[in-house]
């Protein structure tokens, strides 16, 4: 009888082990998947900013102030060199 009970309580430990186990698994599945999805997000925002970059770097490279490119001082604010409006001076 007592061989019987703790035969009983061994497979009911493994069962419950088993269990266990296959929950984390799935749980580990969903959270890669979650990971794979944001890594992915990531990627395009990164892709983006280097485009943004790359855009602001050539529209700086045009309108830098004291070479003419800025506009007349007199054309309101977006046109004033030496004000950061116009690019780094």
């Amino acid at each position: 009888m007592g061989t019987t009970v703790m035969l009983a309580i061994m497979v009911a430990g493994l069962a419950g082990a088993g269990w266990f186990i296959a929950n984390q698994q799935q749980s580990m599945l969903a959270a890669q998947d979650r990971l794979d999805e944001a890594n992915n997000r990531l990627e395009y925002l990164e892709e983006r900013l280097s485009a943004t970059d790359s855009a602001m770097s050539q529209e700086g490279d045009e309108g830098k102030c004291g070479e003419g490119k800025c506009g007349d001082a007199g054309k309101g604010d977006e046109g004033k060199c030496g004000e950061g409006k116009c690019g780094e001076s």
